[in-house]
């Protein structure tokens, strides 16, 4: 088995190449959280497995504003493409691949200008 590299070891290869597969090609906007269950089917590991990493701080980062509805934990797909990525792009550069895949292009491609559009279109979407 191989093992992932240093901030997600805790995958193998072919999980990780599905999983990002699976969350580059979602057709909700990638800032829309997702509840923990659906991203455990695309990352192929149980919801404990999700849950002992939320506890040691080794898997992505849940949405601070939903913890807490129940027991229901979510986390954004740009945070968790990120993580997948050993933090070697930034969650907003997903986004904004997202909106430019459906012709919604910024310029300059900046965070603020990313952030801006998702503003202004996330009610139409």
């Amino acid at each position: 088995m191989t093992i992932v590299s240093t901030s997600h070891r805790l995958l193998t290869e072919e999980q990780r190449r599905q999983a990002l597969e699976q969350l580059d090609n979602l057709p909700q906007p990638p800032w829309r959280p997702i509840p923990s269950r659906e991203l455990c089917r695309m990352l192929g590991v149980s919801l404990q497995s999700l849950a002992n990493w939320r506890v040691r701080g080794t898997g992505p980062e849940p949405e601070d504003y939903l913890k807490g509805q129940g027991n229901r934990t979510y986390y954004r797909p740009d945070e968790v493409l990120s993580w997948l990525t050993d933090r070697t792009r930034e969650p907003w550069e997903f986004s904004r691949d997202w909106l430019a895949k459906r012709g919604l292009e910024t310029e300059p491609a900046s965070r603020a200008a990313t952030e801006w559009l998702i503003a202004e279109v996330d009610s139409l979407l």
